[in-house]
């Protein structure tokens, strides 16, 4: 009972992938990889990482295939490959973490939740750091030393949110938050699955699926 409601979200995932395409959103589709990601650890974790896969990916192969038919200003296909295999990447990673790490859902959760966390002040410091330097520099002081470095890591840690909605700033301060969660919910649940991961090659090999 639990492959349908797998294969209906797989194909409603694929389809939002298509319409951000559409729309020229690019940068949700690596929130679309860490859904076919979480979707697919759930669906290995109960039934195993080739079921898992095969309720996953099939669903999506109609979509993903026309995607892959599409081109860019250089009239090429590599951009809408590389959505495609983001897909499969988040998909693949996620079932075989799950049938590896073959670990309890609190304590996935507890991993997630503490990546995620971990990345929101990481990145809201570095982001206060940088428009530390941003004033520094309107008031005629020196750039502070390793400016540019923080400042790239704060929008490398701000992405793919800072490219989905485009400035931030445009948000209510309730958005913002709202915005800057999603984002770390999105890198917290792939660092999860990886601490998940590594937990348990640490702990010992993984039990045998259930059911």
């Amino acid at each position: 009972m639990f492959g349908p409601p797998v294969i209906a979200l797989s194909f409603a995932l694929s389809f939002l992938g298509f319409g951000f395409l559409w729309i020229g959103k690019l940068s949700g589709e690596a929130f679309i990889a860490v859904l076919y990601l979480l979707l697919a650890y759930t669906a290995s974790h109960f039934r195993g990482s080739r079921i898992a896969l095969r309720d996953t990916v099939l669903p999506a192969l109609p979509l993903a295939l026309l995607i892959g038919l599409f081109r860019d200003s250089n009239d090429s296909h590599l951009g809408s490959i590389a959505i495609v295999l983001a897909w499969l990447a988040g998909a693949v990673l996620g079932a075989f973490a799950a049938d590896r790490a073959r670990t309890s859902l609190p304590r996935l959760c507890a991993c997630i939740g503490a990546m995620s966390v971990l990345h929101l002040l990481v990145a809201g410091g570095l982001a206060m750091a940088s428009f530390g330097s941003t004033m520094r520099v309107f008031e005629g002081q020196p750039v502070a030393p390793g400016a540019a470095l923080i400042d790239s890591a704060a929008d490398l840690l701000m992405q793919p949110m800072l490219s989905f909605l485009g400035e931030v700033p445009r948000l209510t301060p309730v958005g913002q938050w709202i915005a800057l969660a999603i984002n770390s919910l999105a890198w917290g649940s792939v660092l999860g699955v990886l601490l998940a991961l590594a937990l348990r090659a640490k702990g010992g090999p993984a039990p045998a699926p259930a059911g």
